[in-house]
Formats: C-alpha cells, sequence, structure tokens
C-alpha cells in the first residue's frame, strides 16, 4: 500500500507538494489509507484526512481522557479547533499562551450540555493536554507555548469557522479586512474549497477589487 500510495503521489504535484513534514505525510497516508484516493482539492484532503485523525488515530492506544473531551462529537471537536484557530490567526499569533488557550477552550466547552462552572478551569486545561496526546493537533513548543502543530492546520480550521458561520458575515469580513494581505492567501483558497458555491465570496472580492479601481487617488494616476 505504501508503495501505491507514493506512486499517486507523484502524479499529483499539488498533492505530493503537502508531504513536506512527516506530519502533514502522515495526513496523507491516512486519506489514502482510507480511501485509496486523494480528492482533488486541499480542502477536501484536509476535511477528509482530518476527520479520519479526530476519530481514529488513538483508537487502539492506552490514552486517558477527560470525559467532556471523550463525549464531544467530531463536529464539536472540529467547531472548537475552528474557533481557536480564528481568533488566533485573526490576531497573527502563531504561537499562543497555554492561559490563552485554555480560555479559548473554555469559552468554548461552557456551553455544552452538562458544563459545570466549577470544573471549567481544570477541564479546559485536561482538554488541551488530551488533544495534545490523542490528535497532535495542538503542540507544546515550549514551556506553556502552544501552536497548532502546522500552520496548515491553522489555515484550515480558520477557512472552516468562516465557511460555517458564512450567513453570519464572514465572507464579507475576510474580503473587507485581508484580501489583499499575502498570508491569508491560503485561508480563501481553503475556504472557497469548503464552501458548498463559493460565488458569493467570488462576487464579494470582485467588488472589493472594483472598489480599489474606483479609488481617485488610483485613478489619478492612470
Amino acid at each position: 500500500m505504501a508503495s501505491e500510495c507514493w506512486e499517486r503521489l507523484k502524479k499529483n504535484p499539488p498533492i505530493l507538494e503537502l508531504a513536506s513534514t512527516p506530519l502533514l505525510l502522515a495526513l496523507l497516508c491516512i486519506q489514502y489509507a482510507e480511501t485509496k484516493n486523494f480528492p482533488s482539492n486541499r480542502a477536501a484532503l484536509y476535511e477528509s484526512a482530518l476527520a479520519t485523525l479526530l476519530t481514529k488515530w488513538d483508537s487502539k492506544r492506552n490514552i486517558r481522557r477527560p470525559e467532556l473531551y471523550k463525549n464531544l462529537t467530531l463536529k464539536r471537536k472540529e467547531s472548537m479547533f475552528a474557533r481557536v484557530a480564528a481568533e488566533s490567526f485573526e490576531k497573527n499569533q502563531y504561537f499562543i499562551k497555554e492561559r490563552d488557550l485554555t480560555r479559548m477552550i473554555a469559552a468554548f466547552i461552557e456551553h455544552i450540555p452538562d458544563f459545570k462552572a466549577e470544573t471549567l478551569e481544570p477541564d479546559s486545561l485536561a482538554i488541551l493536554k488530551a488533544i495534545e496526546a490523542q490528535h497532535g493537533i495542538f503542540v507544546e513548543r515550549a514551556k506553556n507555548v502552544y501552536s497548532f502543530a502546522h500552520l496548515t492546520f491553522q489555515e484550515y480550521f480558520t477557512a472552516k469557522y468562516i465557511s460555517n458561520n458564512a450567513r453570519s458575515g464572514t465572507l464579507e469580513k475576510l474580503v473587507d479586512q485581508h484580501l489583499y494581505d499575502s498570508k491569508w492567501k491560503e485561508v480563501f483558497l481553503l475556504t472557497a474549497g469548503l464552501l458548498d458555491n463559493a460565488d458569493q465570496l467570488l462576487h464579494l472580492m470582485h467588488g472589493k477589487a472594483e472598489e480599489a479601481l474606483e479609488i481617485p487617488e488610483i485613478n489619478a494616476l492612470m
């Protein structure tokens, strides 16, 4: 299977490009083991492979997990990572202090049924440690300082937050604030791939570009 996977990767340069680190290569292998193929775009690849990672990665390992986290559905886990990613990426925050990361986790889990306020702080820290041990989504880079295991994960989950909350104006905010920011290029591409229909996003981008062309200072130079 390994040789077949490698042959498929060599025939698909855009996907092969992702195998730049052992972690991303492992993600590609997980996807191939599940489907014997690779999706046609990055967003679909990450969506499928990360879903597998979050549900099956540690199925045969004896890892202790807090009850609250163990009972989170895949959708809730993805929503939690998406909220953390969006908040931190918006602030250009790639390295996150443990207290800030547990605060973001706490802000999410406090709305979960059966949540008990008196156990919030230890639960959020225990959940962070479980995520680190179980999935490797977060990694402790220095004492009490974390990041997503790879920038790709932070970009993907940021895009997922934006696409999931499009009805709340996240697409408009994305285009209005970040269209010309090169650091957000991959987020734009992933968001387009995650949307059922990217027409609204493209329309907003086109409108923002037209606004720039209508600025008097620019027109005076043309």
